[in-house]
């Protein structure tokens, strides 16, 4: 379904500006997702460890 409405928008004039700002648009959303999905592991990641430093120091 998407390959078709690129393929019609690519062949139009218009279309074509419109299929290539679409396919920036998805490809730095796509990036940001998986930035965002990188950073909230970090961080969950960095929680998980600190909670384990306090179980082991005797924070129970």
């Amino acid at each position: 379904m998407m390959r078709t409405l690129l393929s019609l928008l690519w062949t139009d004039q218009v279309g074509s500006t419109q299929a290539a700002e679409m396919a920036l648009v998805t490809s730095v959303t796509v990036g940001a997702l998986f930035m965002g999905m990188a950073d909230f592991s970090a961080t969950v990641n960095r929680q998980f460890q600190g909670l384990g430093s306090r179980s082991r120091a005797g924070w129970n």
